[in-house]
């Protein structure tokens, strides 16, 4: 990876919504009620050197989900796009909408007292409780 990141693209189901990202290259999964309300289980996102360049950003959403933070989706489908802390300015993007996420490494879980009992992820990775 270069010091930059690694150059991506990315878009939803539908194609509505396309983007390019310079992104970390590791994998983080947010196992927190808000994250499996959202995508009926853990989200995996991959941290962003900056925010996504959306191609036409009139069919990304943007939901306030707490304080600390808003969640991206298109308007059309409905895909999960992006998880962007307003504190510190800083985006995630769903691995899952990578056009290549070959190379993508898991290296940490998070929020791990809120994950439930009907699954576990056999990577293994840095576990903690909170973010």
């Amino acid at each position: 990876m270069s010091q930059s990141g690694v150059e991506g693209s990315g878009g939803c189901l539908c194609g509505a919504v396309r983007y390019t990202l310079q992104h970390s290259g590791e994998v983080s999964v947010c196992h927190c009620r808000m994250c499996q309300r959202l995508a009926g289980g853990p989200m995996f996102a991959v941290a962003c050197v900056e925010g996504p360049r959306f191609e036409d950003e009139s069919a990304v959403g943007r939901y306030r989900s707490s304080e600390q933070a808003e969640r991206g989706f298109c308007r059309h489908c409905g895909s999960q796009l992006f998880f962007h802390n307003l504190k510190a300015d800083t985006y995630a993007v769903t691995a899952g909408m990578l056009d290549d996420p070959e190379g993508l490494v898991m290296t940490e879980q998070i929020w791990m007292s809120a994950k439930p009992g009907f699954y576990e992820l056999a990577n293994e990775t840095r576990r903690m409780d909170e973010e």
